[in-house]
């Protein structure tokens, strides 16, 4: 049986002040540096060169001391003891840990009997954990109030106070359930994105939709408390950005904007749904409003993100920087400024490739595509085709449906461009098998894979043209473009028909639009 790695984690995890401050917490409150549980800390502090935990390697280490007998024992010890000392570094800096640290003293209180100053850090707790919102521990502490209450006094003297003190669990009860109702059709609806992405069709259409008309999220009304309104715009924001609705879908991220900056310490409480909703603003719209919106909250984001991520986890922190720099970049290669990308491409590659075992894995494969799809449009096409076959080739995660899909549509293109009219061939055929079979394959799709298979054989510049100007007639008439990903087709075609490079057709495209 595999040992249990968990300790050798833990201690892994702490950066150079925890560690600091837990030996000094040892000292203080365990004899001094030959405790037992020490040594085994700056043991286990010594990484090994694999980097992984190895028991035998301790109880061979420690061979002679009493303690390896019962190691189990002391490990749970040691790594209690390492929970108290983080508990206590960043007590005043975290609400939560604040608040549990108030229940255990007004606990012990209660305990001592000492009921007059166990209601007084009760009802400080409560002013706190209201403050912040924090109905959890605000029920955990009504909880301990009404104990203290019912032996302080005679009930005829603390009947008020105790019956007050229903009332009040009885609304907190009633506001978690109603955010509990809405954070779940939140999930729902970023699990199905997850797995579909934007709306492709009307089935996908549909799912959102159905999502929109529900009850709850089609009536603000039915969100009883600030916590739920901010759910009940998050919800209607994203999926009404998943139909492509910009417009409707920005008025929802202004007002959790809104709602959030509104209320004191309210970036603090709700860091991850702030951040979320700037992301969501952030839309390379076709008009000059839109855009210059989407760089305030851009700016909102770069000024803000550090600090409010600050006591989040490292996986949370990665998933929301990628995506902020996923944001900045979609921003600028809709304006056709590809070559202000290259350093944050890097800068995002570099975030993922490092941090790969706590990124989320759609999160990875988006910055693959977006750096194969940049790298493109820099005329970088080995490069754009590495980060395609990147995807391609990893089955560590079943890839979403939209996403190989505009990959299998976009490698021909790359091909093309490189002039391996042979792999062209292949990838033509492929694609279109893989499109057919799954029955997704659309008139777009089939203008695409047909002028590239004309192309490839078209040595006439005249008729070239004349098959250029077809294949956009076509593509422009059927308005259903979206197959391709941010790769801009029709823009794409323009650049070839110009003489211009791929950015400067979307560039000017762009400002045409604004």
């Amino acid at each position: 049986m595999k040992a249990n790695d968990s300790l050798y984690q833990l201690i892994h995890s702490l950066n150079k002040t925890e560690k600091t401050y837990f030996r000094k917490f040892a000292k203080r409150f365990n004899g001094g540096n030959d405790s037992t549980y020490l040594k085994l800390f700056d043991s286990l502090h010594l990484k090994r060169p694999n980097g992984s935990y190895s028991e035998k390697d301790i109880k061979a280490k420690f061979c002679n001391e009493k303690f390896i007998r019962q190691l189990p024992v002391t490990k749970n010890y040691l790594f209690s003891n390492i929970l108290k000392s983080l508990t206590q570094y960043y007590e005043e800096d975290n609400i939560d840990l604040k608040l549990s640290g108030l229940i255990s003293a007004a606990g012990v209180l209660y305990k001592k009997e000492l009921f007059k100053a166990c209601l007084t850090v009760t009802s400080r707790a409560k002013q706190l954990a209201e403050k912040f919102q924090k109905d959890i521990k605000l029920l955990e502490l009504i909880h301990m109030e009404r104990l203290a209450l019912r032996v302080y006094s005679s009930l005829n003297l603390s009947s008020s106070a105790l019956l007050k003190n229903y009332d009040e669990e009885i609304e907190i009860v009633k506001r978690l359930e109603n955010v509990s109702r809405y954070k779940k059709i939140f999930d729902e609806l970023i699990i199905l994105a997850t797995a579909k992405g934007p709306a492709k069709n009307e089935t996908e259409r549909q799912a959102f939709n159905d999502i929109l008309n529900m009850p709850l999220v089609k009536d603000e009304t039915r969100a009883i408390c600030l916590q739920s309104q901010i759910v009940f715009h998050q919800i209607r924001c994203f999926a009404l950005k998943l139909l492509n609705r910009a417009d409707e879908s920005c008025k929802h991220g202004t007002e959790v904007i809104r709602l959030i900056e509104g209320i004191d310490s309210g970036k603090k409480i709700y860091p991850y749904d702030y951040l979320v909703a700037l992301q969501n603003m952030v839309i390379p719209g076709k008009s000059e409003n839109m855009r210059i919106r989407s760089d305030e909250c851009l700016q909102k984001l770069k000024n803000e993100q550090d600090n409010l991520l600050t006591d989040s986890p490292s996986k949370v922190r990665i998933f929301l920087k990628l995506r902020t720099l996923s944001c900045e970049i979609n921003l600028n290669m809709a304006a056709g400024e590809y070559a202000a990308n290259e350093k944050l491409i890097d800068e995002m590659l570099s975030l993922s490739s490092k941090n790969t075992g706590d990124t989320f894995r759609d999160e990875e494969v988006v910055s693959h595509l977006i750096a194969a799809i940049n790298y493109f449009g820099l005329s970088q096409y080995e490069k754009s085709i590495y980060y395609i076959n990147k995807i391609y080739n990893s089955s560590s995660y079943p890839l979403r449906e939209d996403m190989l899909r505009a990959c299998r549509l976009f490698k021909p293109i790359i091909h093309f461009e490189l002039g391996n009219f042979e792999s062209l061939d292949y990838y033509l055929v492929s694609t279109y098998g893989y499109l057919k079979k799954r029955n997704l394959i659309k008139k777009t799709e089939r203008i695409m894979i047909n002028l590239l298979k004309k192309l490839q054989n078209i040595s006439d510049p005249a008729k070239y043209r004349a098959a250029m100007i077809s294949a956009r007639m076509e593509l422009e008439a059927s308005n259903e473009i979206d197959s391709f990903g941010p790769f801009d087709v029709l823009a794409w075609i323009e650049s070839k028909l110009s003489g211009i490079s791929y950015p400067e057709a979307i560039k000017n495209n762009y400002l045409k639009s604004i």
